[in-house]
């Protein structure tokens, strides 16, 4: 579609058409408008800027909101069902944008007649304006008398002032930062590891200041080189502060430039540019986490000053060995992992090891390793070894350092994985999560770990705070799709995994999860179609589509399951996935039989973790030989 635009207000607008033509596609967003308009998004940006000083991500944002203004008081769903309908992919963050800008939550809408709002208010909103923060206040007061009706004129003036005060003094209230990689300028790319090695570090240590929020290192690694403005990418990750810089290699020393930026305004706050010996890099780090500890108005604790200006080592050459270690295991985490790059990995954490025995972080490391290894089935190690390892360098680390939370979530983790230890994975995942509240890998670890448990409603807040430190991690994401999935909310799982994409496109894993869906759903054309896609990905020289839609048509599609559980044996040998399919089609004994048989293969046997509260094999719920299988694995009484 071309626009074409004779004044300011006609792009406004035309533009504000096409957002409400796309309202309820959670991923339309900048790069879509623009590619509507045919304009470039810095073309799009500026002229947006230009005629209210908006970024075209608050534009957007700013029209679903009153469209789901509107609909909440027409009373036409839930507050989650219109965050959807108006293209928010996460209730409670439509509810802290609603609130944000309207001054209140949602709900309220909803709990209150029409007359009860104030019509002044309502027509502020109508026009489109965002309200200041008197504004919000007042509306919070009348709300209140509105629904209250008892609070003396004493109670009302106290809380006035607490507010004022409150405002006052919070000249910055949101403190959420994203420490993004350095880029590197120099020709040598054997720093790139120290480019985001030093980020990490500086992250690591601000991560242990409470009235800080910072985003994950995976998060950021994501926009090491950033087709987005900034503005884009703070809304993004859903920061109000990005840390940024360069670094140029020059022999034994490092030139690097770091700034501090507010997002949305996109103003430098405090940059600073230093010419460093590597051998002084943790002077460096320190310097600068205090540096905007000070700039955020963040009044440092004696225990935070420790924290930030603590070296998990003193040897500079150790600390390269496990930032190389980390470069390896990490950007890699959610891809396959070649035998290469895990081997060169577990030998640069074993380097820093050597010469430094004490260092707590690098024992973490391998234990994160190992637990790869164990996970992906590696042939180049035993499965028993490598768990084995696990343990052992997660204990040892925290030996070395009770207050590592880095130790305590590898332990955690592995115990949850692969021991079947659900008391220990409980004890250690909280430990991590009480030692580094900034920790979103540990919040993922145990939201995991209760969805095990089979503890839904805990694992989804666990699950949202793993996501609001580390919006992109494509794990988080994939538990986030588990957690739908278990609970039957099957349109959720096809979001998610329409939201991934971006970071990780597997087509074959797509339509699977498509059929299955689809399939438990009852929409028996749509899980039909998504088959077919599957097989012509998986079998590209055969092709079934004749043969399938034949049985389809004379069938029907119990008989496509049939055939397509017999041709998965042969193509997969999963037996989790063929247990599913059996047990779909109600044979439940044989369904069994696949469990059972995975369940003696020590090396597979940890995937059945999950059987317990996976919708797949609900209908085995209840079934002796399926209920002993759980017996075996402490689960039954959990």
């Amino acid at each position: 579609m071309s626009l074409s635009f004779s004044s300011d207000s006609e792009f406004i607008k035309k533009l504000s058409r096409v957002v409400e033509e796309n309202l309820a596609d959670e991923n339309f967003g900048v790069k879509e408008l623009a590619q509507k308009t045919k304009l470039s998004r810095t073309q799009l940006h500026r002229k947006l800027k230009s005629i209210n000083n908006q970024s075209v991500s608050q534009f957007i944002r700013e029209i679903r909101l009153n469209k789901a203004k509107e609909l909440l008081q027409q009373e036409l769903g839930t507050v989650s069902e219109i965050a959807y309908q108006v293209g928010f992919g996460s209730p409670s963050y439509f509810i802290k944008c609603f609130k944000e800008y309207f001054g209140y939550p949602p709900g309220v809408l909803l709990k209150l007649p029409p007359e009860d709002v104030d019509n002044e208010v309502s027509d502020q909103y109508n026009a489109g304006q965002s309200l200041t923060g008197k504004n919000r206040l007042g509306i919070t007061l009348r709300l209140l008398v509105g629904m209250l009706g008892v609070i003396t004129i004493t109670v009302v003036a106290l809380f006035v002032y607490k507010n004022l005060i409150v405002e006052k003094k919070a000249a910055i209230q949101d403190k959420s930062i994203a420490v993004l990689p350095l880029k590197n300028l120099s020709d040598d790319t054997d720093i790139q590891y120290l480019a985001g090695g030093i980020m990490e570090d500086i992250l690591n240590r601000l991560s242990r200041v409470n009235d800080l929020h910072l985003k994950s290192r995976i998060s950021s690694e994501q926009y090491r080189d950033p087709d987005i403005s900034l503005p884009e990418l703070a809304e993004e990750l859903n920061v109000s502060y990005v840390l940024e810089g360069s670094i140029i290699n020059n022999g034994d020393r490092v030139r690097i430039y770091v700034q501090l930026i507010e997002a949305e305004s996109d103003n430098h706050i405090w940059s600073k540019e230093y010419n460093q010996d590597l051998s002084d890099i943790f002077e460096f780090t320190s310097d600068v986490s205090k540096q905007i500890a000070d700039e955020l108005q963040v009044a440092l604790t004696t225990d935070e000053v420790a924290s930030i200006e603590r070296n998990y080592t003193e040897n500079t050459e150790a600390y390269n060995y496990y930032l190389m270690g980390n470069s390896l295991l990490w950007p890699h985490f959610w891809h396959e992992r070649t035998k290469g790059d895990m081997t060169a990995c577990i030998e640069y954490y074993q380097k820093a090891i050597e010469i430094d025995s004490t260092y707590g972080l690098a024992y973490a490391g391998l234990a994160e390793a190992y637990s790869a290894l164990a996970g992906i089935g590696a042939s180049w190690i035993p499965y028993e070894e490598a768990v084995k390892r696990c343990k052992e360098y997660a204990l040892k680390a925290i030996s070395l350092d009770y207050n590592l939370a880095e130790g305590h979530a590898a332990l955690g983790d592995c115990a949850s994985d692969f021991l079947f230890d659900w008391d220990l994975a409980d004890k250690e995942l909280k430990l991590a999560i009480q030692v580094n509240p900034n920790f979103a890998l540990a919040y993922r670890y145990y939201a995991d770990y209760l969805m095990i448990m089979g503890r839904h409603k805990e694992a989804k807040e666990y699950l949202d705070k793993s996501s609001e430190l580390d919006p992109v991690f494509i794990l988080t994401n994939k538990s986030y799709a588990n957690w739908y999935y278990d609970m039957g909310k099957f349109e959720e799982v096809l979001k998610i995994h329409k939201q991934s994409k971006r970071f990780y496109n597997s087509p074959k894993t797509e339509q699977f999860v498509i059929f299955k869906v689809n399939l438990h759903q009852n929409k028996n054309e749509e899980a039909f179609e998504a088959l077919k896609q599957y097989i012509l990905l998986d079998s590209p020289d055969i092709d079934y589509t004749e043969k399938l839609s034949a049985m389809y048509s004379e069938f029907g599609m119990k008989t496509v399951i049939q055939w397509f559980t017999e041709y998965y044996k042969l193509h997969e040998a999963d037996n989790l996935q063929i247990a599913a399919l059996l047990a779909y089609l109600g044979e439940k004994e044989k369904a069994v039989d696949y469990l059972v048989e995975l369940y003696n293969k020590k090396d597979k046997r940890w995937r059945l973790k999950i059987i317990k509260s996976d919708y797949d094999y609900r209908s085995l719920h209840g079934h002796q030989r399926f209920t002993a299988l759980l017996e075996k694995m402490d689960l039954a009484d959990r």
